[in-house]
């Protein structure tokens, strides 16, 4: 009984507002014309709410008196892009939880508010009425009635022809000019009705309000007039499930997405707010059997545009997560179809599940974005989407890097805040495995170039394609089924186990596929294992488990047999750590926590992976450029080389000041905090030191400069603009990859957390500021600290970006700074004043190291002197 009081609780429906609808529905009202003779000459289509179109594009909706009060959802998604910048076709904008009413003899549409709550016909329904309102999103005068019968006709046309998502708003951070819709150019194109749902698209031509200046010459190729752009989107208007699914509480312990809300029935509770996750309605045929086929199981339908060859594949990523559900008690509880042979099968119909290929010019990526019932968190549908070019990043052609590891970088953020500008609530569903995933692909290919298994002309073996398609499908499908990144995955596979095929079939190359997994490539190309993984791993059937498992007496309340399940999170496969994690610059504590890493010691990853890059500069240019073949690819693939042999320094920096994080319970084995061991910031301290030894640029082969142009094409599809540079500044380049592990390794955060962290260790020689600061400054002015002159022009460069780094520090007088470091910074220029001092006096010859220790000292004296 109190399962079912709590799901009444559910949304707080205005059923007194319900009763007062049937009231004002009976008053008698101006007759407006039977709706029969209304809609005489206009295309019906009956469904969830019966539709009629005229020939002109104007559409009207029928609401009945059974629609009054009862919540509903729509959601919006292009229905045709211009294949750039997420305008994509596919692409989910928005989903809104609506309700009619009848009011003032109108039909009004609210917008409900679904995040706050109170059981039905209680006080502190009432309560809630009136604290927290919903949004009148549109009222519709009425054009025809059947009062006896309960039926009223709206025209519902502006509704749809609109700018529903607020794209507009969105649309300047791609064009750098606004836009406005013009409806006088849009119209409804296409309506089907179902029992339970209605499927509109509208064509939308939105005008630009100034002329397009600064972007990308490929714009005025999407764009065949650059004053207007057209767009269509797609909504599918939903009737929720009759009885909502009985939801599970969420527990942060175990990465699920989760539906938010304050429920004030808790009022002797800790906390009103209730997370539950999301998840889709599984249910046993035969309950009783401890593994039993679904009801209704979870159905992909694989979309006609995807290429044949490549469909096995996303066939078994979809079905790979058997092997989770055979856990939670589910056999065959997903399926992948091909898409029905059927004209009238449409993919955009919120019945489907689907997987879908789509054009794009200048994006690479794979999504899977599902709708949910606010309600209770069940998963209604989900569609993932491929951008086609997504293979094609397998063969280099895609991952132009021509202005370097850190450009790349840039652009990977900027297309993050274009999505997140597109998606401004639901910024912890933003997925960026596959753009990231670009260069790592591309070091696949010249690895295999290397085997003599592809070649700069000649077409990767489907086999590679497919593996990356596969392990691709289960994470995006894995979304699909409510799960979060889980980027601490990676930690528990052993070192010496990445290339074990047993170890790696059984347990995965990583414990989740919902990990950001670059291909798993051994520098001993003797010893190569799997490049992808083959299955889920232990941390997605543990979630999966947990997420899934029917369980009785189920209620509101933290369960006995989920909780005993989510106590397992301490054992090294189930670790779990998520964006928030990873991404919060500065504030990302956990080493562990890192994208693109592989195996429980990412220094021994990172140095196997140096390795590789070693071993694949000789023979680099034959192995990218063919005969008679332009040759701005090879600075592309100079530039992947580079970043996978600087990105190592990256990760290894955040163990400086770093914390092992778990989302630790009281009565866990772990704690949510602890303080990584002096040992292990030392480890990872030398291997950071690496990134300003002068060895650095010796390796790389200097004769490819002169094979390293700009692409030479002046067209939209170039990536060659006027202003840029033509030749590869080899300073620049490695100077900025440097200077980008120097500021992470001073962030201010990274200062304080290594002065607290020296405080609380129990170790008797803890790693601490002094250490810290005397450590880069005995790495980056070595020669100089040995009475050498700084010859060597790359370590001259770092030099002075490390003099810059100090007199910030010296000089910041902000509240949050650190003391201590403050300090250091001083006594840092202080020695390195006095050794350039010193070498000056015995005398530099080499013009260009004397001007640079001058100018050193110049800047140093200044700020000591200034002081």
């Amino acid at each position: 009984m109190r399962a079912r009081k709590v799901f009444a609780v559910v949304l707080v429906l205005a059923l007194s507002a319900v009763a007062l609808n049937h009231s004002l529905v009976s008053q008698e009202a101006p007759a407006k014309g039977p709706i029969e003779s209304f809609v005489a000459e206009m295309k019906a289509i009956p469904g969830f709410f019966n539709a009629y179109l005229k020939k002109d594009g104007t559409l009207y909706l029928e609401v009945t008196q059974e629609h009054f009060g009862k919540d509903f959802l729509v959601v919006v998604q292009m229905a045709r892009g211009i294949g750039e910048s997420f305008l994509l076709t596919g692409y989910p904008l928005d989903s809104d939880l609506l309700q009619f009413r009848f009011r003032n003899d109108k039909i009004e549409l609210l917008t409900r508010n679904p995040y706050f709550r109170a059981a039905a016909g209680t006080p502190l329904e009432k309560m809630v009425q009136l604290g927290f309102r919903d949004s009148v999103r549109r009222s519709f005068p009425i054009v025809a009635r059947d009062d006896a019968a309960g039926r009223f006709l709206i025209d519902a046309t502006g509704l749809f022809v609109s700018d529903w998502p607020n794209l507009a708003d969105y649309l300047p951070a791609i064009f750098r000019t606004g836009f406005r819709l013009d409806p006088s150019r849009s119209t409804i194109s296409s309506v089907k009705g179902f029992p339970r749902n209605v499927e509109i698209e509208a064509d939308l031509t939105f005008a630009a309000l100034a002329p397009l200046t600064d972007v990308p010459e490929r714009v005025f190729a999407i764009l065949p007039d650059e004053k207007t752009l057209p767009i269509a989107l797609h909504y599918s208007v939903l009737a929720l499930p009759e009885e909502p699914m009985k939801p599970r509480l969420a527990d942060d312990r175990v990465g699920y997405f989760v539906t938010t809300y304050k429920d004030y029935e808790r009022q002797t509770e800790p906390t009103n707010t209730v997370r539950v996750i999301n998840r889709w309605r599984l249910e046993k045929k035969d309950p009783y059997a401890p593994l039993s086929e679904p009801i209704k199981p979870i159905i992909f339908y694989l979309e006609n545009t995807i290429p044949k060859e490549f469909r096995p594949y996303i066939k078994e990523g979809v079905e790979a997560w058997n092997k989770a559900f055979e856990a939670a008690g589910f056999k065959n509880a997903i399926i992948a179809l091909d898409q029905p042979n059927d004209p009238t099968w449409d993919p955009g119909d919120a019945r489907y599940s689907t997987i879908r290929w789509m054009p794009s010019v200048s994006s690479v990526f794979a999504i899977g974005p599902s709708d949910v019932d606010p309600r209770s968190g069940e998963i209604l549908n989900a569609d993932i989407l491929f951008t086609a070019d997504w293979v094609r990043s397998l063969t280099n052609e895609y991952v132009r890097m021509v202005d370097g590891p850190m450009a790349f970088l840039e652009e990977e953020m900027k297309a993050l805040e274009v999505a997140q500008a597109l998606n401004p609530n639901d910024v912890s569903k933003l997925c960026a495995y596959e753009a990231g995933m670009a260069p790592h692909l591309a070091l696949l290919n010249m690895t295999l170039a290397a085997d003599g298994l592809a070649g700069p002309n000649g077409p990767i073996p489907l086999e590679y394609i497919g593996a990356a398609l596969r392990e691709t499908t289960m994470h995006e499908v894995g979304h699909a089924l409510g799960l979060r990144h889980n980027f601490k995955a990676s930690f528990a596979t052993p070192f010496e186990k990445l290339h074990d095929v047993d170890y790696t079939k059984e347990y995965g190359i990583t414990a989740s596929v919902m990990d950001y997994n670059p291909p798993n490539i051994a520098a001993d190309r003797e010893h190569q294992g799997e490049y992808y993984n083959s299955t889920v791993g232990p941390y997605d059937i543990w979630a999966i488990q947990w997420g899934y498992k029917p369980v009785g007496n189920e209620t509101l309340q933290p369960h006995p047999d989920l909780q005993a399940i989510a106590q397992q999170h301490g054992e090294r496969e189930h670790l779990y750590g998520t964006d928030e994690d990873a991404w919060n610059y500065p504030y990302a504590l956990d080493p562990a926590i890192t994208q693109w890493d592989l195996s429980d010691d990412p220094i021994a990853y990172y140095t196997d992976l140096q390795k590789l890059v070693e071993r694949l500069w000789p023979g680099l240019e034959d192995r990218v450029i063919a005969e008679d073949a332009e040759y701005w690819p090879l600075r592309s693939a100079v530039n992947v080389l580079l970043y996978q042999q600087m990105r190592g320094y990256m990760t290894a920096v955040k163990a400086l000041g770093g914390m092992e994080v778990t989302r630790a319970h009281k009565g866990d084995v772990l704690t949510p905090l602890k303080v990584l061991s002096a040992e292990r910031q030392r480890e990872a301290l030398r291997f950071v030191l690496g990134a300003f030894s002068p060895e650095i640029p010796k390796r790389f082969p200097k004769h490819l400069l002169d094979k390293m142009p700009r692409e030479r094409w002046w067209d939209w599809a170039s990536s060659w603009s006027v202003g840029q540079r033509f030749h590869f500044p080899i300073h620049d380049s490695i100077t900025a990859m440097r200077a980008s592990v120097l500021t992470a390794a001073f962030w201010p955060e990274r200062l304080l957390r290594i002065r607290d962290n020296a405080y609380r260790s129990d170790e008797a020689n803890p790693y601490t500021l002094a250490e810290h600061f005397m450590s880069f400054t005995d790495a980056i002015w070595a020669d100089v600290l040995s009475k050498r002159a700084p010859t060597d022009s790359f370590q001259r460069a770092i030099q002075s970006v490390y003099i810059d780094q100090l007199i910030a520090i010296a000089t910041d007088e902000s509240p949050n700074r650190v003391s201590d470091a403050v300090a250091m910074a001083y006594a840092e220029l202080a020695r390195i004043d006095k050794a350039i001092g010193d070498l000056l006096v015995e005398g530099v010859k080499d013009p260009l190291a004397k001007a640079h220790l001058l100018e050193v000292q110049h800047r140093i004296r200044g700020v000591v002197d200034a002081e």
